[in-house]
Formats: structure tokens, C-alpha cells, sequence
């Protein structure tokens, strides 16, 4: 797949502040690629840098194979949604589709043609008329996407696209929104500090941190395979064993006793004698009544239920361990056996589900 979008080592700095520090990735033709962190991590200075709304101090940013370094924000063929969309209120929602051809020079009946295009794209027919007051955030939302899909972009940049809305619209237009751009084969770069969002709308996964990407992948293997302690704690929730590797079971696993002084088979080439941080997902987790007497199994552990909480689909469990380390479990109601406060239990996890630091 070609490469639409490739920002090189760039730096950024705002007096004495690196907002940006040594940022590299790639988008290609089609893709999605999600930024992810938390406020001051450098998402959005990035994405500013790649509208032209910023310049790097150094590094190369380039847009359809060609350096787009010192171009102005209209020089660039960038599609942009914005966070509270920007829509200009006195227009009616098919002039405000249509500014962007407008400016520029596009013919009037191309232009009529793919207006209505992009309606139907985003299903808004029958709004064309209407003012930007007379929709809903979701609807508004949607002229937003259809104004800067229309002007037929090389990449489209989306700030922070559904953050104005409220959680349950949020979560129905994260499916409508994705279709949406793959619908065009859209090569897309989307700034959000939502965890779900995020995943749901990526096909890739770049999480920064402090001005610099920490992790780059898919959003099941960032959440799987965490490369760092910030990306496992940022996205999701683990629960966290510390340990020493003390023997290797076979080629790729490792035998770590814990701060509990129990020992557990983890997936892991790191040597004998490593100090270690295990990183275990809530869902990861199973549980059981039936407690070893002797405490002992393959990577089971005793424990005790310290919270209950019940969220409808599934419960939370907070256990803590015999060193009084706190985990957390995941159990779905559909399922799951009742446990309660101070029941003694055993917890247990495959070893390819954690994840070694």
C-alpha cells in the first residue's frame, strides 16, 4: 500500500518546551490511524503540524509523496473536522458543504453534484436547506465529515471528532463514522484522548506520551502486548505483580516468584535473575470457589474478595493477594457463580495473557 501521509523524526518546541520530540510514523492508503493520550501529550500539536497550523523545528512532514514543510494550511490537500465543528451558522447546510469547492474554483454543477454526494454519504438528504441550528450535534457532526470529505482530501485529519456529543450518540456514531470513511477509502489521522473511541475507529494505534510515541500497532496488540508500564495503565486497567525470574520452564517461558513468594509461568525470554513487573488484564482472570489447600497449580494464587461491584454486563472483583498485593477480575453476569465479600477464592491466568515489563 502507498504511503499518503509520513512524518520523519519531527521535533517541535515551543521556547524552552518540547511539545513534539523525535514523532515518526506512516499512513497509508485507506488506513485509519488513531492518536492516543492523555492532554499534554503532543496528539494535537502533531495534527496541527500536519494541517500546516503549526510548523516543525526540524524534521520532514510529507503529503502525497511531496514535502509539505513551510506550506500554508490551504496548500495542503487536508480535510479537517474539528472538535466543535465549525459550521458556519448563517449558511444552510448545503452552502456550508459547498464552501470548500467554492473556494476552490470547483465548477457550480460539480459542485452541486458532489454536494449531494456527500449528503448521501453521511444520510442527511432532505437537510440541505436547513441552518446548522435546525440539527442535532450528531447531525452537525455529519456535515462537518461531508464538508471535508467533499473537497475529496489526500488525508483527513479529525481533532477530537465526537467529544462534543453525549456518551450514548458517541458510541452509535463511532460504527456510522468508520463505515463512513472507509465507505471513500479515506487515509484518515484521528486525534482523541478516549481509550474506545480510539480502538473502535483505528486500524492502528499510536499512544504518545510526553511528546513521543510510545507504542505503534494495532488496537488489539497495543492492549494485548503493552510495550511500556504508561501504555498498560493508560489504556484499560491491570493489575500489576512484582517478581524475579528465577528458572525457565522451556524455550520463551520464564518461572517468576512474586513479592508473595509464589511462583508462576509467564511467557517471557528475559534471563534468570531479571527483576520483573507482570501486567495482567481484569478479563484475563478467572475465578473459583475450589481453593488448592495447598495453595499450589499452574499460575493459581489464593486470594481474598475485598469490593463487589456490579455493572450490569459483568461484576468487578477487587481481591487482595496473600501479600496483600490488589488485583483486579472481570467476571460477566451471564455466567458467573456469585462471589461475596471476604470469600476466600483462586484466581487464575494463561500465561500468554500477561504481559512482562
Amino acid at each position: 500500500m502507498s504511503e499518503i501521509l509520513s512524518l520523519s523524526n519531527i521535533y517541535k518546541s515551543f521556547g524552552s518546551v518540547a511539545g513534539v520530540k523525535g514523532v515518526s510514523f506512516a499512513v497509508s492508503s485507506g488506513e485509519i490511524v488513531s492518536l492516543l493520550g492523555p492532554s499534554g501529550c503532543g496528539k494535537t500539536t502533531t495534527l496541527r503540524l500536519i494541517a500546516g497550523f503549526e510548523q516543525p523545528s526540524s524534521g520532514e512532514i510529507c503529503i502525497g509523496g511531496k514535502s509539505s514543510v513551510g506550506l500554508k494550511p490551504y496548500q495542503r490537500n487536508v480535510g479537517l473536522v474539528f472538535q466543535h465543528f465549525a459550521l458556519f451558522p448563517h449558511m444552510t447546510i448545503r452552502n456550508n458543504i459547498a464552501y470548500g469547492l467554492k473556494y476552490r474554483g470547483v465548477p457550480s454543477g460539480e459542485r452541486d453534484k458532489r454536494v449531494r454526494e456527500a449528503l448521501e454519504l453521511v444520510q442527511l438528504e432532505g437537510y440541505e436547506d436547513r441552518k446548522p441550528a435546525q440539527l442535532s450535534g450528531g447531525q452537525q457532526q455529519r456535515v462537518a465529515l461531508a464538508r471535508a470529505i467533499v473537497t475529496q482530501p489526500s488525508i483527513m485529519l479529525l481533532d477530537e471528532p465526537l467529544s462534543a456529543l453525549d456518551a450514548k450518540l458517541r458510541q452509535s456514531l463511532q460504527v456510522e463514522l468508520r463505515e463512513i470513511l472507509k465507505s471513500v477509502n479515506c487515509s484518515t489521522v484521528i486525534v482523541t484522548h478516549d481509550q474506545e473511541e480510539a480502538m473502535s475507529l483505528g486500524d492502528r494505534l499510536i499512544v504518545m506520551h510526553k511528546g513521543q510515541i510510545e507504542q505503534d500497532g494495532t488496537p488489539e496488540h497495543v492492549y494485548r502486548h503493552p510495550a511500556t508500564e504508561f501504555v498498560a495503565d493508560f489504556i484499560g486497567r491491570s493489575s500489576w505483580l512484582q517478581g524475579v525470574v528465577v528458572g525457565r520452564e522451556d524455550v520463551g517461558r520464564a518461572i517468576v516468584r512474586i513479592s508473595s513468594g509464589e511462583c508462576i509461568e509467564v511467557v517471557s525470554p528475559k534471563e534468570k535473575g531479571t527483576a520483573v513487573k507482570i501486567c495482567i488484564r481484569p478479563e484475563h482472570i478467572t475465578m473459583s470457589k475450589n481453593v488448592p489447600k495447598d495453595g499450589r497449580g499452574t499460575n493459581i494464587l489464593r486470594a481474598t474478595v475485598t469490593n463487589v461491584l456490579y455493572l450490569g454486563s459483568n461484576t468487578q472483583y477487587t481481591l487482595a493477594l496473600s501479600d496483600q498485593k490488589i488485583i483486579l477480575v472481570d467476571v460477566a453476569n451471564a455466567t458467573a457463580s456469585s462471589f461475596h465479600l471476604a470469600d476466600e477464592v483462586a484466581v487464575m491466568f494463561d500465561p500468554s495473557n500477561v504481559s512482562v515489563l
